[in-house]
Order: C-alpha cells, then sequence, then structure tokens
C-alpha cells in the first residue's frame, strides 16, 4: 500500500511531459487520480514545430498508463482556459472521489517556435499560450478546488515552474508565465495557511520530456538541447514522487509559499529516479537556492 492510498489528486497537463508524470508517479504510491489535458487521442496532438512531426502523447494513453498501475482514474477533457470547464472538472473529481487532496497544476502552453525575436515581432499569441493556459488555468484550479481543501484542513496546491523565473530563456512570455506562477504560489499560501492548506512553486532541472528528448535529436526553432545536457536530466516521473512525499510530510506548512527544487527535495527525501541514479545538489541548484533565498527574503511575510 502506498503512502497516498488514502489521497486523491488532481493534475492538469496530464497528456504528456511533467503532468504524466507527475500522474504516474502518485498513482505509483497509491493515489487515487483525476487528469486532464486538451489532448485526448494521438490525433489530437499539437505540432511540434513547423514541420510535420507531433508531440507524443495523450490523455488516453496516460489512463493505459494508470490503468496499468492499477489506478483507480478519472480522466477528463477540459478547457483550461474556461471558467466553467475548469469548475466542473473539479466538480466531477469531488463527485467521483469525495474529496481532493492534491492539485498539481502541470498544464502549460508552447508557441509555436522560441526562434528568441524580441517580443514586439513574435506572435502576440505566444503570450496567451503560456499565460493563459500557463497561468490563469493553475488560479481558476485552485480557486475551485481550496475549498474543498479548506474544509477539510489539509491539502497541497503546487504549480510548476522553472529557473525561467528569474533567468533570461526563451521569450518574454516564458519568463513571466514561470514567475507568475511562484508568485501566485506564495499568495494563494498566504491566504490558506490559517486553514491547514498548502502551496508552493516546484522547480525541476532539464526534465525528460517528449518535447526535449525531440529537441535532442533535431532541435526546433529557438529550443536548442544538447545530449551532453541531458546526462542529469530528470524524469518527469521524478517530480510526481517528490509531489508524493511533500503531500505526506509533516512539516509540509513550514515549506509552503516558498520555491521547492526537485534536486533538493530529491536529496531531502532520498529519492531515486526511474533508473536508479540519485539526483545530485550540485553547482547549478546550488547557485538557484542562493539566489531564490534572497528574491524569497524580499518577499517574506
Amino acid at each position: 500500500m502506498g503512502i497516498l492510498h488514502d489521497k486523491v489528486a488532481l493534475v492538469t497537463g496530464a497528456s504528456r511531459g511533467i503532468g504524466r508524470g507527475v500522474a504516474i508517479g502518485l498513482a505509483r504510491e497509491g493515489a487515487q487520480i483525476a487528469i486532464t489535458s486538451r489532448t485526448m487521442t494521438a490525433a489530437d496532438a499539437p505540432a511540434l514545430d513547423r514541420g510535420s512531426r507531433r508531440v507524443p502523447g495523450s490523455l488516453a494513453e496516460t489512463r493505459e498508463a494508470l490503468d496499468e498501475l492499477g489506478a483507480d482514474t478519472l480522466a477528463l477533457s477540459a478547457d483550461l482556459a474556461n471558467v466553467e470547464s475548469v469548475q466542473g472538472l473539479v466538480s466531477r473529481t469531488v463527485e467521483r472521489f469525495g474529496r481532493i487532496d492534491i492539485v498539481a497544476n502541470c498544464a502549460m502552453g508552447f508557441p509555436d517556435d522560441y526562434e528568441g525575436m524580441s517580443f514586439w515581432k513574435s506572435p502576440v499569441t505566444d503570450w496567451d499560450a503560456q499565460n493563459l493556459v500557463g497561468v490563469r488555468s493553475h488560479y481558476l484550479t485552485s480557486y475551485f478546488a481550496a475549498p474543498h481543501m479548506s474544509d477539510r484542513g489539509s491539502g497541497l496546491i503546487v504549480n510548476i515552474s522553472s529557473a525561467g523565473a528569474i533567468g533570461e530563456y526563451y521569450n518574454v512570455g516564458f519568463r513571466v508565465a514561470h514567475a507568475a506562477n511562484n508568485r501566485l504560489a506564495k499568495a494563494m499560501a498566504f491566504d490558506l495557511k490559517d486553514h491547514g492548506v498548502a502551496a508552493l512553486a516546484l522547480w525541476p532541472r532539464w526534465v525528460l520530456t517528449e518535447r526535449v528528448k525531440l529537441a535532442a535529436e533535431k532541435n526546433h526553432p529557438g529550443f536548442h538541447v544538447e545530449e551532453s545536457e541531458l546526462a542529469d536530466a530528470d524524469t518527469p516521473e521524478l517530480i510526481g514522487a517528490a509531489i508524493a512525499r511533500l503531500a505526506v510530510d509533516p512539516m509540509l506548512m513550514e515549506k509552503s509559499g516558498h520555491i521547492q527544487l526537485i534536486a533538493e527535495l530529491a536529496d531531502e527525501y532520498n529519492l531515486l529516479d526511474a533508473d536508479g541514479r540519485k539526483p545530485r545538489v550540485d553547482a547549478f541548484t546550488r547557485e538557484l537556492r542562493e539566489k531564490i533565498d534572497c528574491i524569497e527574503a524580499v518577499l517574506d511575510w
């Protein structure tokens, strides 16, 4: 019996990438899972670039993987940019399982390319792709899930973010979306702290998602990945394992409102990745922690 045998998790962006890995990681620990995405089948998958390649993964395939693990799963297609759709997603999850203990906000939109052009020369839709889906949807999912958690006096909301919040990576929309998700987590944590519910931002390093693997094989516009950069990359499932440990950590509320680094959590919880490798707290992680501590000192309550 896993450590989450009595927990219910709602995972957005679960058709592929981090969302799929989080769902699998939580299911391995016994959680009941509600998963959602826009991509129901492989035929619905978006193009990787302006060519013919498509990004692998669909909600149906994630559902199959969870079924193989014996997880009690609810798979729902939802438009996370639509208020009624998100409200219905949360309501159906509670109707099915009776509660929500974990919300993993993993959904993120992607522009057609990351060519690196000045923001005023890129399509204006790049902003919505990353901020409407990647930020506003996190707020909506948390908004409708929070009452169910606060009524029970426990719960965990996780916003997936990255070092793009403080580094000039890719494009303006990407940087702003990740910075916003950190601030959103801290702001929600402030409102939730007296209700026993935690909210935090989680920063992975390089993650072996389908997009990253395809880019390593053949870089597409503005998104360049070298095989050597992936030597210490984490699997998406490791992120799910970290969230599982967070959910049952008796000191969780002390982590609420703060940025958590996957490498540090793997070290703290003694997690091993899928290949048996223990993630390293490397120089990059230590440098990030120093910068994060400076930022959080300014924002501290």
